[in-house]
């Protein structure tokens, strides 16, 4: 469509026309050839030639967001994820045995829900106690198919803990058998040891846990605890994106 603004005038006194090319959606890529004639008011006429170009827009294809990453819950009142919890303990060297392990303690302060993991660990010099969690199928405590899980997507570990003494948390990939992450002791991320009897939250960059390779990680989640009839409480442990 072509229009000529303004449409008419007169020969005197002169005057100058717009015109305006309006080219639709659906004229195909191309050269195009426009004879423009003018005619003036004595008849004489004026022919130009014009070339308009019409390039095809791009088409723009809309991506569509990776699909987003849920939190991966590895402890909750619901249970644990699949496979088996493992308890360590200085039994392990002939030490006395844990005083108390008990996986769904009823606790009215419990951060989530009403149920928290409670542990005490034996007497004496030297002793400890700890638990974690390994992805598996399991039977009579032993490994029978192993499981991993791919925690590069995930940022940080994060858990509810009670304790007078500090802790210290790994993750290990493969097996049972397989290399442990390097230690993070919950002092440095937001364990204050003033607060023994207080529900506090830990969270722990997936960057703090080096040496393993987090994409194979068969024990996203164990914690120790030192010292002798020491009890400690944890809640609610996730890996959040």
């Amino acid at each position: 469509m072509i229009a000529f603004i303004p449409p008419s005038g007169e020969a005197t006194p002169s005057y100058a026309s717009t015109m305006t090319i309006n080219v639709g959606s659906n004229v195909p890529a191309s050269d195009y050839i426009i004879t423009i004639k003018g005619i003036g008011a004595d008849g004489k006429e004026h022919i130009c030639k014009y070339i308009l170009t019409v390039i095809q827009k791009p088409v723009a294809h809309s991506q569509t967001p990776p699909p987003s990453v849920e939190a991966y819950m590895v402890y909750g009142d619901i249970g644990i994820a699949t496979g088996d919890m493992w308890v360590w303990s200085g039994a392990d060297r002939g030490l006395e045995a844990p005083n108390l392990v008990d996986g769904s303690y009823l606790s009215k302060d419990a951060p989530e829900g009403n149920k928290c993991f409670a542990i005490t660990s034996g007497s004496g010099q030297g002793n400890y106690i700890g638990w974690g969690v390994f992805l598996g199928i399991f039977k009579n405590q032993k490994l029978i198919t192993p499981h991993t899980v791919d925690l590069s997507d995930y940022e940080n570990l994060q858990f509810w803990v009670k304790t007078p003494v500090n802790l210290k948390v790994e993750i290990q990939e493969n097996n049972a058998e397989g290399v442990k992450s390097s230690p993070c002791i919950i002092s440095n991320y937001g364990w204050n040891k003033n607060l023994p009897d207080a529900w506090q939250m830990v969270t722990i960059p997936k960057s703090s846990f080096r040496n393993v390779d987090l994409t194979t990680i068969s024990c996203p989640f164990m914690i120790t605890g030192n010292g002798s009839r020491v009890t400690f409480y944890i809640d609610e442990v996730m890996w959040v994106p």
